[in-house]
């Protein structure tokens, strides 16, 4: 895991090696993290940001946190506060601060250190977030959509803020500091995450994912490119020109989610799919493939084949034709057999045509025993 973040800060070459701006990070003396924040800071003139969130970060809270919520920018705020009441606490991380500064300054050098390098132009909490991203890239997070404090990571684990915090409604979130394991992990301090710097992650580190999924709600297949930070969704637009295989995978995952009912089944379509799977299980396959509702239902795309392209909802399901799907794959000469030895109707004497019902276990023909005179 540490090899992992090292390897994210840039401090690691490809190899595994130290790379030059891991030796940068080891001559600063603090957490590869802050020290990758101070450095990132330096050249845009934020190093006084920078060091104040260093020192938060790296010191018992100073804010009672049921009071003022998780987040950053309250704490950084009450650390440039001339109020006397708290100077007894405030003080101590001033004199930090300061010497945290004079240390990165002096590992750098004035100039590289940003001493005289104009501070570039930004909103105070859009530069807070920068720099937590570059300090905490993988706990960079998103909403789930529904304004009650619970977040997605970019690493995949879920996080939470108490309902009533600041920051629960927020869009989302460079999170400094998580605490507790497993899927769904407590949030403890963080700034939200402004659009611009979103937009930034997104250009620099995003990728596109195109993908076609079965969405349950709406009872169709989805086709979205999707823009991605690990697994976080940042951005999703349509995708025309889905891929046909890909499609038919989705609508394939959706027929099993929707069960064998969703089918447009008919009394012939019922009595051809009982019929081959009897035969099917008196004489098996080869040549006589398992139609059982079982089987049908497990693997539905290799039934249905090629009936499926261009479908892409439960309502286009009802153009299929079973009888041919059920078909599939059985050469013309199957067919003749099958009726020859499980026919549908069979000629009784009494000169009428009777149905025969496979409905049960075996085929049964239900006529009245005086029809049956003379055969």
């Amino acid at each position: 895991e540490a090899m992992e973040v090292l390897r994210r800060l840039g401090a690691l070459e490809e190899g595994g090696t130290v790379s030059r701006h891991g030796r940068a990070l080891a001559g600063l003396g603090l957490h590869p993290r802050l020290g990758h924040m101070m450095l990132q800071a330096a050249p845009r003139g934020w190093l006084s940001i920078a060091a104040g969130l260093a020192v938060l970060l790296s010191e018992r809270d100073p804010l009672d946190r049921q009071e003022a919520g998780s987040d950053l920018m309250a704490r950084l705020d009450w650390l440039r506060s001339s109020d006397r009441r708290d100077e007894h606490r405030r003080r101590p991380l001033q004199l930090l601060e300061a010497q945290l500064l004079r240390q990165v300054r002096a590992a750098l050098g004035d100039t590289a250190a940003g001493t005289h390098v104009p501070a570039e132009p930004a909103p105070e909490d859009t530069i807070a977030a920068r720099l937590l991203a570059w300090a905490f890239p993988e706990r960079i997070a998103l909403s789930r959509g529904q304004g009650d404090g619970r977040f997605l990571l970019r690493s995949g684990r879920g996080a939470r803020l108490h309902p009533s915090d600041p920051l629960a409604g927020a869009a989302g979130l460079a999170v400094a500091t998580v605490d507790g394991e497993g899927s769904d992990a407590r949030s403890l301090l963080a700034t939200a995450l402004p659009d611009a710097v979103r937009e930034e992650l997104a250009a620099a580190e995003g990728r596109i994912d195109c993908e076609a999924r079965w969405d349950g709600a709406s009872e169709r297949v989805r086709c979205e490119r999707l823009l991605r930070l690990d697994a976080l969704v940042l951005e999703r637009a349509p995708w025309p020109d889905a891929d046909p295989e890909a499609v038919r995978a989705a609508l394939g995952a959706g027929l099993r989610q929707l069960g064998l009912e969703a089918l447009p089944w008919t009394p012939r379509s019922r009595q051809l799919q009982r019929r081959l799977a009897l035969v099917h299980r008196h004489l098996g396959a080869p040549p006589w493939p398992d139609r059982s509702l079982e089987a049908l239902a497990a693997d539905p795309e290799a039934w249905l084949g090629p009936q499926l392209e261009g479908l892409l909802s439960r309502q286009d399901l009802q153009r299929l034709d079973l009888v041919e799907a059920l078909w599939e794959g059985l050469p013309w000469e199957q067919r003749q057999r099958l009726d020859a030895w499980l026919p549908e109707e069979l000629p009784i004497p009494s000169g009428r045509r009777a149905r025969i019902d496979y409905g049960a276990e075996e085929g049964v023909l239900a006529v009245k025993l005086q029809e049956l005179f003379g055969c």
